[in-house]
């Protein structure tokens, strides 16, 4: 008997399946599912819910090329922090990753991006080359010491872990950078995508993007970025 404005139970459980999609209450009543096949119906209703909104939010969106929505499973964090653990310094490291993969890192084509009139999109550490994730990850020339300490020992893993599949990597920038970013991306090859092997190789990249990070941040002197 209560409209929509009502704060009732009835009312925001009717909300919820009208959410999600489900069937009127009225017919769930008329035929209750036992307790296992409703809790996996309710739980694919809400994970396939999640998945396509995120989705359609991401579509279209530049800053988020390097995430793959559709990969991600909704029981479990991303690959970048699955590893992390409760240390700080990993979780720090892990937060400078995140925010390269999901484009809120702020480099100079960014900076541009919204100011094209007054701020040069130009690496303002090496003055060559426009600053994008790719320059700022492979290949700065400002911040070659760094980089050169961990890019032999991901060439190191991928080698030992499968020849053709080092090569493949390391003859494709493209390739090269989404491995860095995100492993576990379907654009990866899938014979790397094992748990303990993903394991390695974000330690690895978890490292290098950091130390890529403070080098840049010590260069422009940006205090507490």
């Amino acid at each position: 008997m209560k409209d929509n404005t009502s704060h009732s139970w009835f009312i925001y459980v009717n909300d919820i399946l009208s959410l999600y999609e489900f069937e009127s209450i009225f017919d769930i009543l008329n035929s209750i599912p036992n307790r296992e096949s409703w809790k996996n119906y309710v739980k694919k209703r809400i994970e396939t819910f999640w998945r396509q909104k995120i989705t359609n939010m991401a579509e279209g969106k530049s800053t988020l090329r390097f995430l793959h929505p559709m990969s991600m499973n909704c029981e479990t964090v991303h690959n970048v922090w699955a590893n992390t653990g409760l240390d700080s310094i990993s979780i720090m490291k892990a937060n400078v990753k995140a925010r390269l993969l999901t484009g809120v890192y702020t480099l100079q084509s960014n900076r541009s991006r919204f100011n094209k009139y007054e701020v040069s999109a130009i690496c303002p550490l090496c003055m060559d080359e426009i600053e994008d994730t790719e320059h700022f990850l492979l290949q700065c020339a400002s911040t070659d010491t760094v980089r050169n300490q961990f890019i032999p020992k991901l060439r190191t893993l991928l080698y030992d872990f499968n020849h053709e599949i080092g090569n493949l990597v390391f003859s494709n920038n493209s390739m090269l950078l989404r491995v860095i970013l995100d492993v576990s991306s379907p654009q990866v090859p899938i014979l790397i995508q094992t748990f303990l092997f993903m394991e390695k190789i974000e330690a690895v990249t978890r490292g290098m993007v950091y130390a890529l990070h403070h080098k840049r941040c010590s260069i422009l002197d940006l205090v507490g970025s």
